[in-house]
């Protein structure tokens, strides 16, 4: 079984925190379902590029914080 990247759930989760939005209105935002970013949330699957493409537009996030979730996204890939 493959072990679930805690540091990707871990950012996405204090992503909305920070934003103060429920999980339904970050995924609406992002345009993913309400499932998908659970999932993430929880380390039960790790959003695409796409969707990681997605969530970096939808709150522009910074130089440093889309290098954070690209390494994390291929550490957890490789």
């Amino acid at each position: 079984m493959k072990k679930p990247n805690v540091r990707l759930a871990v950012f996405l989760k204090e992503l909305r925190i920070n934003k103060l939005l429920s999980q339904d209105e970050i995924a609406r935002k992002c345009g993913v379902s309400p499932t998908s970013w659970s999932k993430w949330e929880l380390g039960n699957s790790s959003p695409s590029l796409r969707s990681l493409r997605k969530i970096i537009k939808a709150f522009g996030l910074s130089h440093d914080a889309v290098t954070r979730i690209l390494l994390d996204f291929v550490e957890e890939k490789g």
